[in-house]
């Protein structure tokens, strides 16, 4: 068995605003994880819900996708400024990116 991470970026189907991401954004972002990690897997034709409490403590709701790709290493730097990068350009206050070791055979 050999110890790897698990990287999964929650992104939102809607913008802040409540208009759809462009296409594009997601497709964009496929091309660099496939490209820096060799692959990744996305769950995007069931969308699942997202629920959390806002800074005002009214409960708000978002449709997401999620990607996941798996690496030997954390690469901080690279997910910490991916995470920023995406912020801005799905225009949310917020990206989840988990993080956890998992173990491949």
């Amino acid at each position: 068995m050999t110890k790897k991470k698990l990287f999964q970026i929650l992104l939102p189907l809607y913008n802040k605003e409540g208009e759809p991401i462009p296409v594009e954004n997601y497709k964009e972002l496929k091309v660099e994880l496939t490209e820096h990690f060799g692959g990744l897997t996305s769950y995007s034709r069931s969308p699942a819900t997202g629920v959390w409490k806002d800074p005002k403590d009214e409960i708000a709701v978002d449709t997401i996708i999620v990607y996941e790709v798996v690496s030997d290493s954390r690469e901080v730097n690279y997910w910490q400024n991916l995470k920023v990068a995406l912020e801005k350009k799905f225009d949310q206050d917020e990206i989840m990116i988990r993080c956890q070791t998992i173990e491949t055979v």
